[in-house]
């Protein structure tokens, strides 16, 4: 007898004896023992995996964004963004080798905080490549916050400068302010006055014209 979920193949007869005419109809069949529970653990694994996205992750460049991300299907991700709620198992695309790839909300180089749940293969110092997978998910009691205002790092761990930040789905987008440039005043500059007669009127209150001192000729002294 068969046990767990090997199969057992049993051969079955039944005679049926017609009522009309007194004929006999044999009819054999197949009988698999084990198979219905074979199903049912295949289609729990099947369910379990559904819930996790499998994200492909590029060998990787040093020019932005340095890594594309893809689907199992090796189609890229457009807008691709975390999903607090969901799973996310990341491996290389064909099994690249170059610049290990890692993820973490702590910034570079940095282990995580105990608001995420890394597991598999590689570490913050040393990301996954070849076959490595790289499991993540946001702990159940951190997701509304995480949403509201976490952050994931996706880096090289092999070069600090390759490093860039997932998008949070249904997170706020806080645009990025505009440096304010300084007001310079320039130095103002007097161009030298030369002598003009100012007022001559005699009727304006003087007794005279006067003269304004020019600025390029000091030694002079106004005229009363």
């Amino acid at each position: 007898m068969a046990s767990g979920f090997n199969d057992l193949s049993l051969s079955r007869s039944d005679e049926a004896i017609s009522t009309v005419d007194g004929s006999i109809d044999v009819d054999s069949f197949d009988v698999v023992i084990g198979g219905s529970l074979k199903a049912r653990a295949t289609e729990r694994s099947l369910q379990k995996r559904r819930k996790s996205i499998d994200v492909f992750v590029d060998a990787g460049s040093l020019d932005e964004p340095f890594y594309r991300f893809f689907d199992s299907d090796g189609d890229e991700f457009e807008d691709f963004k975390i999903n607090v709620k969901k799973k996310y198992r990341f491996h290389r695309l064909d099994q690249a080798e170059s610049h290990p790839f890692y993820i973490g909300d702590s910034g570079y180089n940095r282990a995580s905080t105990s608001a995420v749940k890394i597991k598999g293969d590689g570490g913050f110092s040393d990301g996954i490549t070849g076959s490595d997978v790289l499991k993540f998910q946001v702990r159940k009691s951190d997701r509304k916050t995480f949403k509201k205002e976490g952050e994931l790092s996706f880096f090289c761990t092999s070069h600090a400068s390759m490093i860039g930040t997932f998008l949070i789905k249904g997170q706020k987008v806080v645009p990025a302010l505009e440096p304010v440039q300084e007001m310079v005043a320039e130095p103002v500059i007097n161009e030298p006055v030369s002598s003009e007669l100012v007022n001559i009127d005699p009727t304006a209150g003087y007794a005279g014209g006067y003269y304004r001192m020019s600025t390029d000729s000091l030694d002079q002294l106004p005229l009363i």
